[in-house]
């Protein structure tokens, strides 16, 4: 195997543990305390969480499409790209508004990554 390949898994696997792991494992554990550093109703914190998996479900429609146009590793790029921007919009929301564009570019862009993950990973060690 090449030193490319193996940049290419390396990057796959840390893109996926920054698109998932962040952008989406946590989310369930920060979400009670988001709702009581922003004052807000249960209502409106389940609202930032299907969000988030809302925009999972567009992403992986998009992905879907953007496949057959440009290369699996340019997709991961531009996923790990906003669901890091969306992370960072989430840490530093003033408010709801902004939290739930953070939540749905993280959301969109864990799709972008998670997506193209296998396929790069499954290509890089083929059967035998």
């Amino acid at each position: 195997m090449t030193a490319r390949t193996w940049i290419a898994v390396a990057f796959a696997a840390a893109s996926a543990g920054v698109a998932q792991g962040f952008g989406r494992f946590t989310l369930g554990v920060v979400l009670p305390a988001m709702r009581n550093d922003l004052g807000l109703s249960n209502t409106v914190a389940g609202s930032l969480a299907t969000a988030n998996v809302t925009a999972y479900l567009v992403g992986t429609l998009a992905v879907a499409i953007a496949s057959s146009r440009i290369t699996l590793l340019t997709i991961m790029r531009i996923g790990l790209l906003i669901a890091v921007g969306g992370q960072v919009l989430c840490a530093f929301a003033p408010g709801v508004i902004v939290l739930a564009l953070g939540m749905f570019c993280s959301g969109f862009g864990g799709a972008w990554v998670w997506i193209p993950t296998p396929v790069v990973a499954s290509a890089a060690f083929p059967p035998e």
